[in-house]
């Protein structure tokens, strides 16, 4: 078993970083410029998204803010996940037999290494490491199988908060249901106390009709938004899982086939 303090003193575990807090920005950044951008639009020519986005009140514009997060969340992800992808489809080690003894071979693959900053490499140095640290295959093999289980760990993790968030938008749709049918229910009630005027009652169905546009409108924006990102982010975890596999497949089939029983690297 290998102890937490010898864990701590190798490399630290690399993964795929989250950057919650730049996809945020950045979710609330771009939904502020489509609805300044709808608002002019509409000073010129008013077309059904820019009502739909400047006149529905206050719903719209954080459901847009949190799919846009979700979705600039996922295109990071699977950005990374394909560059990583490319470092397992290829042997990075050194040739067989290309060094004079076992040690020289494993001090020059962990010089090679260090040097890199992919996820493979950073997870073949914790090992090759642990090897020359105690010589033994079978601790290599412990580090290797914790790194692979922790790292799925991770990865459930990372998208943990962004499940949340998809959870989020079609309740957020919801509430503006409620609210826009709250607004038609008092419409009505100015419409039936003001039915002996005609001006009073078309400005008291011009209200009935915009809290139940409010209503209907945010229901289907939270339900089509959910549908989209649910399915972009399912796929990108799915991708990140498969990224995982093939990095401890990679390391099986290319690394530890180079390792002896007796601890020594070829």
């Amino acid at each position: 078993m290998v102890s937490q303090e010898y864990a701590d003193s190798l490399p630290p575990r690399g993964w795929i970083s989250n950057r919650s807090l730049t996809h945020i920005i950045l979710g609330a950044v771009l939904s502020i410029i489509i609805i300044a951008a709808a608002s002019a639009s509409a000073l010129i020519n008013k077309t059904f998204i820019s009502a739909f986005l400047t006149e529905r009140g206050s719903f719209q514009p954080i459901m847009l803010s949190i799919s846009l997060t979700l979705l600039s969340y996922a295109f990071s992800r699977r950005r990374k996940i394909k560059k990583e992808f490319t470092n397992t489809s290829r042997n990075w080690l050194f040739k067989k037999g290309e060094f004079n003894s076992p040690g020289e071979a494993l001090n020059e693959t962990i010089i090679v290494l260090s040097a890199r900053k992919d996820i493979l490499a950073n997870r073949q140095l914790r090992i090759l490491q642990t090897l020359r640290d105690t010589g033994s295959r079978s601790i290599a093999k412990e580090v290797h199988d914790e790194d692979a289980s922790l790292t799925d760990d991770e990865i459930s993790q990372s998208f943990y908060i962004p499940k949340m968030l998809i959870w989020a938008l079609p309740m957020i749709g919801f509430l503006g249901t409620v609210t826009g049918i709250s607004d038609s229910v008092s419409g009505f009630s100015g419409l039936i106390e003001n039915a002996a005027n005609i001006n009073l009652i078309k400005q008291s169905l011009q209200a009935v009709m915009g809290g139940l546009a409010t209503a209907f409108d945010t229901t289907i924006l939270g339900i089509i938004s959910a549908l989209i990102v649910t399915l972009l982010i399912s796929l990108t975890e799915k991708s990140e899982f498969n990224l995982s596999q093939a990095v401890n497949s990679h390391i099986n089939d290319k690394l530890f086939v180079r390792i002896n029983p007796d601890g020594t690297f070829e």
